[in-house]
């Protein structure tokens, strides 16, 4: 099933009526459509859900939130306060990459490798992949993606997710919520790992400050 076609079951449309485009915080001046985040509009104006999603081998996961969110910006509604954003990342935990102990020094905040240190090697792969997935998950909530360093991300004990430092270099911190999402309930395979990030309304946006 295609993303569009799950936004126009919950909208109750016709799929041909949904388009989808793209919309990058960061660069909207000069912004080409290639990034940023998924929208998907009806009629090219009526407002719709915020939607995400991720791919991990031949499994896709889409989040997509109740409300809905304006198609554009000048299309805020007085009653929704300000806009509701998504993000969601899968990874299965199997990949070699998350077996290499040399993805600590690129993605991981201090806190979090020393965290991991304290798990016995055979869990720490499953375990890198949790922080990886909440990290994209949470940059994928404010349509940056890696243009902040994950290690400038702190995402809280592996057992209760919060974002306990959020990168500095952004101009601002939004509030979140984020959760681990667990693969048996979505009908993934075990080994894969999913998070959801969900930055809340009136939120400030996080785009990276300039100097």
């Amino acid at each position: 099933m295609k993303v569009r076609e799950l936004v126009a079951i919950r909208l109750g449309v016709d799929e041909r009526r949904v388009v989808a485009d793209f919309e990058c915080p960061a660069c909207r001046a000069v912004f080409d459509g290639s990034h940023g985040w998924p929208r998907y509009r009806v009629d090219q104006k009526k407002a719709v859900p915020a939607v995400s999603f991720s791919r991990a081998g031949d499994w896709l996961v889409v989040g997509m939130t109740k409300r809905v969110i304006p198609a554009r910006p000048d299309e805020l509604l007085p009653s929704m306060g300000g806009s509701l954003r998504i993000g969601v990342d899968v990874e299965d935990s199997r990949e070699p990459a998350f077996a290499d102990e040399g993805l600590d020094s690129v993605m991981a905040s201090a806190g979090e490798a020393q965290a991991l240190r304290r798990y016995e090697p055979s869990e720490r792969p499953r375990l890198r992949a949790m922080l990886w997935t909440r990290k994209e998950a949470a940059f994928k909530a404010v349509g940056l993606g890696l243009r902040l360093d994950p290690q400038d991300l702190d995402t809280g004990p592996f057992t209760s997710p919060r974002i306990r430092r959020w990168p500095a270099a952004a101009a601002s911190e939004p509030r979140f919520s984020l959760a681990d999402a667990g693969a048996e309930d979505l009908g993934l395979p075990l080994p894969f790992v999913v998070a959801v990030a969900v930055r809340e309304e009136n939120s400030s946006p996080a785009y990276p400050a300039t100097s």
